[in-house]
């Protein structure tokens, strides 16, 4: 058993450090197009951040001249700094979360003197949340770039593993709420209590989906409702069940049953026996039906006369101190012939 575990373990393990250097491969990946002359423009852009809500992602851009372009004048104390640039995406809509995809084209031309010169296009990618596709488009001296944007691979491992763990306690509520409601159980306050708190565990965990998703998305339909349908359904399913067992309960044994004054009516007792042929029946002596509390001991008359005849009440006395609870009295019938 212990080696099995370590297998998986080990297995696990090695999948996932696959998966993790391949990710990083890609987004290692840097995308050039453009002229590769000696005197040309050279365009770093990264892409920073991808804004789905907002449909637009982030380009950070550095611009480096190379050969006699690099002889270009600059203003005293100034550098080269880097530049963010917003670019528009279009297609896909973040309503598909965590399986939506965008397009977007770039592209960039440089001009000296009113007259264009080659650029050289570098792209990269250091969004962890989107991973970035691109195509090159021949332009002649520009540099044109068709961008394909895509959840990365381990957004999307950690989207699809929530989905499953909202089901698995949803599933875990509904089979506890099936073994209280069907066995009887009563209103169990440990569980009614972790019932309660997966209901609302389940609305934080919803939010912790990386890329911060609207309501509405297909984690939210596949899993997260239903989830909380679940949840919210059977704890009230509990609830009502809970109750209407105390109830019953109650019935049984009453409020008082549990006082600390409690003032039972005296039990009757009927008894029928044969004697020589005619039933004889028999109540408790007026004379036994005092107020207070009444043992099988302050009946010892009408009990020696009634021989094997004889009921006693369904109740026992309990302690005989001041302010003890006695168990419930109930009257009983007999019809046992002697």
């Amino acid at each position: 058993m212990l080696l099995t575990i370590a297998v998986l373990i080990v297995v696990a393990v090695g999948v996932g450090s696959w998966l993790q250097f391949s990710e990083r491969q890609a987004s290692d990946t840097v995308h050039t197009v453009g002229s590769s002359a000696a005197d040309r423009v050279d365009v770093e852009a990264a892409v920073q951040r991808v804004d789905a809500a907002a449909r637009e992602l982030v380009l950070r851009v550095r611009v480096t001249p190379h050969g006699s372009l690099g002889d270009l004048a600059f203003k005293a104390h100034e550098w080269l700094a880097t530049r963010d640039a917003k670019v528009a995406i279009t297609g896909g809509s973040i309503s598909d979360y965590p399986f939506d995809t965008y397009e977007t084209g770039i592209g960039f031309r440089a001009l000296l003197g009113g007259r264009q010169v080659p650029v050289r296009l570098l792209l990269s990618d250091i969004d962890t949340l989107f991973s970035v596709s691109a195509t090159s488009t021949p332009s002649g001296k520009e540099a044109v770039l068709a961008l394909g944007l895509a959840r990365s691979g381990s957004l999307l491992v950690f989207a699809v593993f929530m989905m499953i763990v909202m089901w698995a306690p949803a599933a875990s509520v509904l089979l506890g709420a099936w073994y209280l409601t069907t066995r009887g159980k009563g209103l169990v306050r440990p569980a009614m209590a972790w019932m309660a708190a997966t209901l609302f565990a389940l609305s934080a965990f919803r939010n912790t989906a990386p890329g911060t998703p609207p309501i509405g998305c297909v984690t939210d339909w596949f899993a997260f409702l239903w989830a909380e349908t679940v949840t919210a359904l059977r704890l009230i399913a509990a609830v009502i069940a809970g109750v209407r067992t105390a109830l019953r309960s109650d019935e049984t044994h009453p409020a008082w049953y549990f006082g600390q004054n409690w003032q039972p009516e005296p039990a009757v007792v009927v008894v029928q026996r044969m004697v020589g042929g005619t039933r004889q029946r028999w109540s408790t002596p007026p004379g036994h039906r005092s107020s207070g509390r009444r043992s099988p001991t302050s009946l010892p008359s009408w009990r020696s006369s009634w021989g094997s005849g004889t009921v006693w009440p369904a109740w026992s006395p309990g302690r005989s101190s001041a302010g003890a609870s006695p168990s419930a009295p109930t009257t009983r019938r007999s019809d046992k012939t002697v």
